[in-house]
């Protein structure tokens, strides 16, 4: 669904775009020390390799409006848990 909005939105808006799949996901699958950390690593890695191979000299990087609150959560969550940090990181107790 939101890829074939952003796919027509380019098209109204005359943008060209290139969509391409990654098997990224899979490989951070079961990844259980900063998997998140790893994901938005390789992730990025392949956006710039990607663009290298396209000739672009710039990526556009957008966030959907709830990756924020997401985000705050998430580190709100791991850290009163410390699954996603390490031992000297000083942890929370509620």
């Amino acid at each position: 669904m939101n890829r074939q909005i952003i796919e027509n939105n380019a098209k109204l808006l005359d943008i060209p775009i290139t969509v391409f799949e990654s098997d990224i996901f899979d490989a951070v699958y079961e990844i259980e020390k900063s998997p998140c950390y790893l994901c938005a690593r390789m992730r990025r890695g392949y956006l710039y390799s990607k663009a290298k191979e396209l000739g672009c000299n710039k990526i556009a990087l957008g966030h959907h409006y709830d990756d924020v609150i997401e985000t705050i959560l998430m580190g709100m969550l791991l850290w009163c848990t410390g699954s996603d940090h390490d031992a000297e990181t000083p942890q929370h107790k509620f």
